[in-house]
């Protein structure tokens, strides 16, 4: 019949205490770091250039194109207006390219995040799984 000694048992309870404080530093790290990946300053303080780029590439994709009155003058006889000018308009890759550049971002982001998360919930099981690895062999000791 084997038994734990004083010694053996705190020391179990100490490692007990430091798997908890661990935990705990590790899951407040995945809450900063989820916080950062959703949060829009961040990537504006990290990569001012590259935001700024995408702005003015996504100001001009939706801001339409300025609208032409045509007013005819009062002693003429009204006719109907004669139809604008072509305006040149953008080229069509100019929509997929963003298209493209804005899913890759998006899966680069969803990609890093699920690794981040992925990476955490195995430690954290590990943990767990020891924690009760530990909980059953105290068990079977008591029991012999």
């Amino acid at each position: 019949m084997s038994t734990l000694s004083p010694s053996s048992a705190e020391e179990i309870q100490q490692q007990m205490r430091q798997v908890r404080r661990e935990l705990n530093e590790e899951v407040q790290e995945i809450v900063e770091q989820a916080r950062d990946l959703a949060d829009w300053r961040h990537y504006v303080r990290r990569y001012p250039w590259i935001c700024l780029g995408g702005a003015a590439a996504l100001g001009y994709l939706l801001v339409p194109a300025r609208v032409v009155v045509v007013r005819p003058t009062a002693p003429q006889p009204i006719q109907p207006p004669a139809p604008p000018p072509p305006t040149p308009s953008q080229p069509s890759w100019m929509g997929t390219v963003a298209s493209s550049v804005a899913n890759m971002a998006t899966s680069a982001l969803l990609q890093g995040g699920s690794a981040l998360l992925r990476r955490h919930l195995e430690n954290y099981l590990q943990s767990a799984n020891m924690r009760r690895e530990r909980e059953e062999f105290q068990t079977s000791n008591r029991r012999s």
